[in-house]
């Protein structure tokens, strides 16, 4: 679970920040990453982000298929374990 949550997160983020990337006039990076719309992404672009917008479903689906109690007890875990001193990682949850 841990992995896909951080694989959607991942690619959210990607998404968002793939035209900061991909800007190859000056004259638009020198007007920074400001709220890009669809018309100002190239093909590429949008096939890059609609490519991610479908393993991110995927993904969603995958948790959602999961147990849901487990879910919840897991994603606990994931929040509580960094700020206790119990020697045990998320990996071993």
């Amino acid at each position: 679970m841990y992995m896909l949550t951080s694989f959607i997160a991942a690619h959210q983020h990607a998404q968002n920040k793939i035209h900061e990337f991909l800007v190859l006039d000056d004259h638009e990076a020198a007007a920074g990453p400001g709220g890009t719309d669809e018309s100002s992404r190239s093909p590429e672009e949008q096939l890059v982000i609609s490519e991610s917008a479908e393993a991110v479903l995927a993904a969603t689906r995958l948790l959602e298929e999961m147990n849901r109690d487990s879910v919840v007890q897991i994603r606990s875990k994931q929040v509580v374990y960094p700020y206790l001193d119990v020697g045990v990682g998320v990996d071993d949850v």
